[in-house]
């Protein structure tokens, strides 16, 4: 049995998050052990369709490795710090494959 803990600190990295939200998540066995693992992840609040884009993307390994390190609702997921910048770039991508250009006329 996992028991998680969440500390609050702040950052200037930004995904889909508001106010800059920087947590550092413990997972803790039951009973403690003399060792913890820590992970430093990002709180992501997106709408549910982004949240299964970053689904797709942890389940295919897109990134190289799974980075979704909680999945919490239907809005908000806990993601590895370190793939923010590449997870940026991926969602950049969907959005230029999504929109279209207006042509003047």
């Amino acid at each position: 049995m996992l028991a998680a803990y969440c500390v609050q600190t702040w950052c200037s990295a930004k995904l889909c998050c508001p106010a800059d939200q920087y947590f550092t998540l413990f997972s803790l066995p039951l009973p403690l052990p003399n060792m913890v693992n820590v992970l430093k992840g990002i709180l992501v609040e997106c709408d549910p369709a982004m949240k299964q884009f970053l689904l797709y993307l942890d389940e295919t390994s897109a990134l190289g490795k799974k980075f979704i390190i909680q999945d919490l609702d239907d809005t908000h997921v806990f993601i590895l710090a370190e793939v923010v910048q590449i997870l940026q770039e991926k969602v950049g991508e969907l959005m230029d494959q999504n929109s279209f250009p207006i042509t003047q006329k």
